[in-house]
């Protein structure tokens, strides 16, 4: 199967938007959990666990994609994903800053 230069560079230019996006977001964060005196340790920590919850559910969300459908997958990780944003969130607040 070959993939034609358009669709290669609409990949590319989404690929390099949601790089940046999510560069932009993620030093946003830190910069204000830092600012509320969250510790780098426990920054640090709190992003070593989104790339580790994405590995453990990448399997069975597509298990689940593939019993249901890939709306409904694609739904469910837009939830997981901001409830785990919302805890990084909230981290400053649950210690009491």
């Amino acid at each position: 199967m070959k993939i034609s230069d358009q669709s290669y560079s609409r990949c590319l230019w989404a690929f390099t938007a949601r790089s940046t996006a999510n560069f932009a977001f993620a030093l946003s964060i830190t910069l204000s959990l830092q600012k509320s005196g969250v510790s780098d340790h426990l920054i640090a920590a709190g992003y070593a666990w989104m790339p580790l919850a994405t590995l453990l559910l990448d399997i069975p969300m597509g298990v689940f994609a593939d019993r249901f459908s890939y709306k409904s997958a694609v739904l469910a990780a837009v939830v997981c994903e901001l409830a785990a944003l919302i805890l990084l969130l909230m981290t400053p607040f649950a210690h009491g800053l």
